[in-house]
């Protein structure tokens, strides 16, 4: 897929609105380190290093799922679902995907494969949750709310999660993001924290984010008793690389670590602020600075981002469009789904007359599974008949996967089953 394409229309507002802070501000040099409360002794190269490269290889993969936030990006659908699954890491399974019609919310769960528990690494997760930042229009609309559009669908999907899959009593989890996937990030590892134990489950936090702003007065719309001294995560890491303006706005939950490129490591008498703030913004220059040094994410210092005046400023902004946000979603949606269950009919359809089917066709019937549940209660009920003909065709495709499962059953067994399906349709 495609490289993620920021808003520029908001990211020009903000460079605009911070071009005379593009130059972090340092505190005392300090290598990166758990959260004060965290009990744990932590390393950096041993413990730090692979956690962090691998949130930023799928904080940088998730934005390779597929959406419907066009047609033409819908009628690809397959097309970039098999890029996602050939790019994701080759020891992980997909536990979860989710492509949000209405709100733009792009998100993915990973659990590992273990094929022998005393060979499993010790610093691979249980379970990484990515959250895809800005590339399309309905992304620019949670950018205006700085999240809170797609904020609350996120929670639901990972209460979803955790209902669905068995996690261990004590997992490692780590969430990760890049620039508004980073802010959502912020909040989920905030929402596990506080919500995990009441399923019995005591999680061990890790949390990486990239350019991104800081969520926690996005928590705090959510939950307004919200103190920062009450996370306790195993480790934080708030990445920005100096001269990009998105991760100087907000409060991050956890330290924010300066990248700094190596072009602006000259020292200057003068420091004057640089416009080249879009293209140290994208993911995928983190990605080249990473390449260039591997140690990259460990070197980097703990260094201030937020100020009062922008922390205030964007409490302002989120209060001003909390009520827009809520009703914008719903209206672009209804105009520019109107051709959207004809694209996923044929998407449907694709899969019905495949010669053979495969795991990977299944996990994509999934995505598509969970995406057209999402659609059917947004649509306009004047579209029924075409509807009823999405939910057709893609009943003929989950019949096929029956079929394909029951190759080895006997006779008597498939056609059984078969038929017991069929009724159900019906």
């Amino acid at each position: 897929m495609v490289a993620p394409t920021i808003n520029r229309a908001f990211l020009l507002f903000v460079c605009l609105l911070f071009s005379s802070a593009l130059v972090a501000q340092k505190r005392p040099s300090a290598k990166p380190q758990a959260t004060a409360s965290a009990p744990v002794k932590i390393e950096p190269e041993r413990d730090v290093l692979p956690r962090a490269q691998l949130a930023l290889q799928l904080a940088d993969l998730i934005y390779r799922l597929p959406d419907l936030d066009s047609k033409d990006k819908a009628l690809k659908a397959r097309e970039y679902f098999t890029d996602f699954k050939e790019k994701m890491p080759p020891d992980l399974t997909l536990a979860m995907s989710e492509s949000d019609p209405k709100t733009g919310l792009r998100v993915a769960a990973f659990k590992p494969k273990i094929t022998n528990a005393k060979t499993f690494p010790a610093n691979r997760a249980s379970l990484i949750i990515t959250i895809a930042g800005t590339e399309g229009a309905r992304d620019g609309i949670a950018d205006l709310s700085f999240g809170r559009s797609q904020c609350q669908h996120l929670l639901d999907v990972i209460d979803q999660l955790f209902t669905a899959h068995k996690i261990p009593p004590k997992p490692e989890i780590i969430v990760t993001g890049h620039s508004l996937g980073g802010g959502l990030a912020q909040a989920v590892a905030w929402y596990l924290e506080k919500y995990l134990p009441e399923r019995k489950i005591t999680p061990r936090i890790w949390l990486f984010t990239f350019n991104a702003f800081g969520a926690q007065e996005l928590i705090r719309k959510q939950e307004k008793s919200f103190t920062p001294e009450q996370s306790q995560l195993t480790y934080a890491a708030n990445y920005f690389v100096r001269g990009e303006p998105v991760s100087k706005l907000g409060t991050h939950l956890g330290p924010t670590l300066e990248l700094v490129p190596e072009e602006i490591e000259r020292k200057s008498k003068f420091k004057l602020p640089k416009f080249d703030g879009f293209d140290k913004h994208r993911i995928e220059y983190i990605i080249k600075l990473v390449e260039a040094d591997p140690t990259a994410l460990i070197k980097a210092e703990e260094a201030k981002t937020e100020r009062k005046f922008y922390n205030s400023l964007l409490s302002g902004v989120m209060n001003k469009t909390s009520g827009f946000t809520k009703i914008l979603p719903n209206f672009t949606f209804w105009v520019t789904s109107k051709e959207l269950p004809k694209v996923m009919a044929q998407l449907y359809q694709d899969i019905v007359g495949q010669n053979a089917l495969t795991r990977e066709d299944r996990e994509y019937f999934d995505w598509l599974e969970t995406t057209t549940e999402r659609l059917f209660p947004t649509l306009d009920t004047k579209m029924k008949a075409t509807l009823n003909q999405l939910l057709e065709v893609k009943d003929q495709a989950l019949l096929r996967f029956y079929d394909l499962k029951l190759v080895k059953a006997t006779k008597r067994k498939a056609s059984s089953l078969v038929r017991v399906t069929k009724k159900e349709f019906e």
